[in-house]
């Protein structure tokens, strides 16, 4: 069942997206190498996010986040505009009066 972070709370500003790319590195001897794409979804994307919510929202999420167990998506649409699928495998929370921040990083799902 899918998730959408919007329902729970607002991505803060200041979110970072990461990429990188899943490849086959051979290395020879002589100090020769040989790269190729790993895969047809190579590019692996990824962002932090904190996101903001009230407490009540927070106890929602986290059950959310205990469904999902790292092997169910949430959808988000970054700053790009289009929506993805991302998975969130691990995250941590700060509590400040009637506020809780969540951090956790979102891992783009190609399934």
């Amino acid at each position: 069942m899918p998730y959408e972070l919007s329902d729970y709370g607002t991505v803060l500003d200041g979110s970072t997206p990461n990429t990188n790319y899943r490849i086959v590195k051979v290395e020879y001897g002589d100090g020769n190498s040989q790269r190729m794409r790993d895969g047809i979804n190579n590019k692996i994307q990824s962002w932090n996010v904190k996101i903001a919510m009230d407490n009540a929202g927070f106890a929602t999420f986290a059950a959310a986040l205990d469904a999902a167990a790292g092997a169910d998506y949430f959808t988000w649409t970054p700053p790009s505009g289009t929506e993805t699928k991302w998975m969130i495998e691990g995250w941590s929370s700060n509590t400040k009066a009637n506020t809780t921040i969540v951090s956790c990083q979102l891992d783009i799902w190609y399934g």
